[in-house]
Parts: C-alpha cells; structure tokens; sequence
C-alpha cells in the first residue's frame, strides 16, 4: 500500500513538472470542394479540387510556473507524511511481533510445566488405584485423584490451543 501511494506521488510530481513544458502538435486536414485554397484562382474558375492544409502547433501554458512551487512543496509534505506512516507501521509491527513471540516462548514453558504436571497426577493416579487395591483409600479419594489428571490435562490442552492461537497471531502480522 505504502509502494502504492509512493508511486502515485512520483506521477503527480511528473505530471506538476510536465506541465511547464511546452506542448507541440502535429495537424493536417484534407478536402475535396469548392472553393478550394486558393480564392483567387476559384473566382476565376469554377473547378472542384484537391485541398490540403498542413501545420505545426505549439502551446505554452505559463500559468503552470506560478503554482508549480507551491505543488511541489505539497508532494513533498505528502511524500514525508508518508514516510513517516511506513515508520510507524514498520515499528507498530515490529513490536507486535517481539511480543507475540514472547508470548510463544512463555506459552511454550508452560505447556512443558504442563506436561510435567500431568505426569505427576497421572503417577498420583496409578498410585491411589493402587491403594484402592489394597483397601488403603476409599473410591471417592480415587475419583478425587482422576478428576485432577483430568482437569491438569484440559488445562495443558487449553494452553496449547493459546500456543496455535498465538503462533497463527505472529503469522498474520508478519504477513501484513
């Protein structure tokens, strides 16, 4: 978009600075009639005949040197004003993208906390079905237990949603 609007202040500066310049052009017209070209020698005959005119023009519009400076000057400020939108959008960006992959390698050390957390529980988990084996624990203490791998591990599954989520995130602005 930015090449785009740069693009369309360069035309405009050729087109201010094209517009000093004289202009020359080329006609011809042809006929056949009466009278032709000549009046005097149709006066004295009364003959149809070939006509021709050919010519070379040239046209100056000095007008175009009064506002052309103060054109000039306005392309410039837009071609400034432009810059300085790239800037911004390139910093904007820039910025996005360093906290986005902050975010990735945040989301990425929880995610292997995570899995050490569902380790754990899923090891508490066998280890209390063990107990409940040998009478040591009653089902509700179990049930307890396996609720918490569950919930340990829709959490590691939520945070790792957030991490595509993210990652897709860091996509997209480094695409723009």
């Amino acid at each position: 978009m930015f090449d785009a609007q740069a693009e369309k202040l360069a035309a405009q500066r050729r087109l201010v600075k094209s517009a000093t310049r004289p202009r020359f052009g080329l006609f011809a017209q042809g006929y056949y009639g009466y009278p032709g070209m000549d009046y005097f020698e149709s006066m004295m005959a009364n003959d149809w005949s070939w006509n021709a005119l050919v010519g070379f023009r040239m046209s100056w519009n000095f007008g175009a040197f009064y506002t052309k400076k103060n054109s000039l000057g306005k392309l410039r400020t837009a071609q400034r004003q432009l810059d300085v939108q790239r800037d911004v959008f390139l910093f904007n960006t820039r910025l996005q993208t360093v906290e986005e992959s902050g975010d990735i390698a945040r989301l990425r050390r929880a995610l292997a906390d995570d899995d050490r957390i569902v380790q754990l529980r899923r090891a508490v988990r066998e280890a209390a079905e063990s107990k409940l084996r040998n009478g040591v624990i009653d089902t509700n203490d179990l049930l307890r237990k396996i609720t918490e791998e569950a919930t340990a591990a829709t959490a590691r599954s939520a945070r790792e949603i957030e991490l595509v989520k993210t990652i897709y995130e860091l996509k997209h602005t480094i695409n723009r």
